[in-house]
């Protein structure tokens, strides 16, 4: 078999993060909570007779939150190095993927859509809006299934995460630190879901 590289560990940003204090004022008084623990309250696992308590938030809420709370400082520096990794050997996989039957047909079909677009379809001069050039640079990511594996729920996240990452960080011009973070907890949140749904 292929050796694959392990993907984050189920718990690196979310009980990190959420377990620290955070120095900004404007951060400290958002509630931070996990999803782990969000699992035992959510809708998913009440029974059907069961009614919500007035003031609980749809499980969207709670990651949105999440999400839109965490920064580049907010993410350790151990798993920010094991982001970068997985970074490098996603774009690299996804340029040896380029070529695949898989990708060509996938940049075929978008270039038939005559939407235009400048955002990057990797190894090639296409352009495309960021939600196409997404969808062609995760098939080519994903081509030669090479791409990494979290192994409890057989999900590989870094491809669609960093493949819609990439397309919308160019098309807002982030800076570097956005990108890490944004893949760094889309990576979290993606995992995080499919331990939910495995």
């Amino acid at each position: 078999g292929r050796k694959r590289i392990s993907a984050f560990t189920s718990s690196t940003i979310f009980d990190s993060v959420l377990r620290s204090s955070v120095s900004s004022s404007r951060r400290s008084s958002q509630p931070r909570i996990s999803l782990v623990a969000m699992r035992t309250t959510s809708s998913f696992d009440r029974p059907a007779a069961s009614k919500p308590a007035a003031n609980d938030k749809p499980l969207a809420a709670h990651v949105a939150g999440f999400v839109t709370a965490t920064h580049y400082a907010d993410i350790p520096a151990a798993t920010a190095r094991v982001a970068k990794k997985h970074i490098l050997d996603t774009l690299a996989v996804g340029l040896a993927g380029v070529p695949a039957e898989g990708s060509e047909i996938v940049r075929r079909y978008i270039a038939q859509l005559g939407c235009g677009g400048t955002a990057t379809v990797f190894g090639t001069a296409q352009r495309a809006l960021p939600r196409f050039a997404a969808l062609a640079n995760a098939t080519a990511m994903h081509a030669d299934d090479y791409d990494d594996t979290y192994h409890p729920t057989r999900f590989h996240p870094s491809a669609p995460v960093l493949a819609a990452v990439c397309a919308e960080a160019e098309a807002a011009g982030s800076p570097g630190k956005d990108v890490l973070a944004a893949f760094a907890v889309g990576t979290e949140v993606s995992l995080k879901i499919s331990e939910t749904i495995a």
